[in-house]
């Protein structure tokens, strides 16, 4: 994934695993393979993203926190 192609790194790109996977995962509600695995690699990019910002924009990790949450799926 890109994820480890990147080593978390890219900050672009974990933000669109993040949206992508929260589409997807709207698409396949109900197919619990597909939804497992989206909110899966979501949590995953939502993790290094936070880590990245608790290291290098702590004081913008709010406006992260709440960006994640808007993504966050409801069961």
């Amino acid at each position: 994934s890109t994820i480890d192609l990147t080593g978390g790194k890219k900050t672009r790109a974990l933000f669109g695993i993040c949206l992508c996977a929260s589409a997807i995962t709207q698409l396949t509600k109900g197919k619990s393979k597909e939804e497992k695995e989206g909110s899966q690699l979501q949590s995953l990019a939502a993790k290094v993203l936070e880590k990245d910002y608790k290291q290098r924009a702590l004081d913008k990790l709010p406006q992260l926190t709440t960006a994640l949450k808007s993504l966050t799926l409801s069961s």
